[in-house]
């Protein structure tokens, strides 16, 4: 008798211990997050996107979200609505580098160089779950072989009038050089591109001393 409470009591808690370690996993695949990856480019110039996306998130009508990147390898030319999981959006403010394209004014805290500040609404919807939110427009201003971190500066969730909490940010962490590429490599194919002016110079002026007097 006594051998089975012990059996009952163990797989009882053994019972829970599924139950916690189940429950803990899906909390955390849960999580509220919104994610704005890092960017890399291979050259002065380059238009780029970079995609602001959400995970998980309850219920909203109205976002501000501001994404930072550095400045001297990325500017921020412009935000584009398409194919956001808001339907029925239109931008309400958008400061561009500490400038404002639309709307009242901009944010002296959040607004500067390297920031693409944004704050977007629907009268006709709302929205939850994942998706893409918005996407920014860059154009490269360093040498190739360079990439940028993003940071999230600020991210507010609005629904009916209250702001949604528990939300995460999540940035975009970039390891990388900043070191011009070398027009040719070098070796082997480097030396012999470098020696065929030299080459055919040789040969021209072993031609001339072959004709005749």
């Amino acid at each position: 008798m006594q051998e089975r409470r012990v059996q009952a009591a163990e797989a009882f808690g053994l019972g829970i211990a599924l139950f916690l370690l189940t429950s803990i996993g899906t909390v955390n695949a849960l999580t509220p997050q919104v994610t704005a990856p890092n960017i890399a480019f291979g050259f002065v110039g380059q238009t780029l996107t970079g995609p602001v996306t959400a995970s998980n998130l309850p219920s909203f009508g109205t976002y501000n979200v501001a994404v930072a990147v550095d400045p001297t390898l990325l500017t921020p030319t412009g935000i584009d609505l398409t194919g956001t999981m808001l339907s029925g959006s239109i931008i309400l403010l958008e400061c561009i580098n500490g400038i404002l394209v639309i709307g009242s004014t901009c944010d002296p805290v959040i607004d500067r160089p390297g920031v693409a500040h944004v704050v977007v609404s629907s009268l006709t919807s709302s929205a939850s779950g994942s998706g893409l939110l918005f996407t920014v427009d860059y154009t490269t201003v360093k040498d190739p072989g360079c990439g940028s971190p993003v940071e999230l500066t600020a991210y507010t969730f609005v629904y009916r009038g209250f702001t949604q909490t528990g939300i995460t940010g999540v940035n975009g962490q970039y390891v990388g050089s900043c070191t011009k590429v070398p027009e040719f490599p070098l070796g082997l194919a480097g030396v012999f591109v470098l020696m065929v002016p030299a080459l055919l110079a040789f040969r021209k002026r072993a031609s001339l001393r072959d004709l005749p007097p």
